[in-house]
């Protein structure tokens, strides 16, 4: 992990509760965290939806985009 850095990364789980429980625990180990709510506003809902149920080409594909953005 130490040659990756921090890599940002995002919890994708409909359930806010814990979301947010695992989302704070990334943070208060130093990682950034790319809140649901800017992805939610950033993907369309479509994508979320397959992605949520378990795309993982299409996380990746979003993935990729995010780190474009930095």
């Amino acid at each position: 992990m130490e040659y990756l850095g921090r890599p940002r990364i995002a919890i994708l789980l409909e359930d806010e509760d814990i979301r947010g429980t695992i989302e704070d625990r990334f943070v208060s180990l130093g990682f950034p965290v790319v809140d649901f709510k800017t992805i939610e506003k950033n993907t369309e809902k479509d994508k979320l939806k397959a992605v949520l149920e378990g795309d993982e080409n299409l996380a990746k594909e979003i993935a990729l985009r995010f780190m474009r953005l930095r």
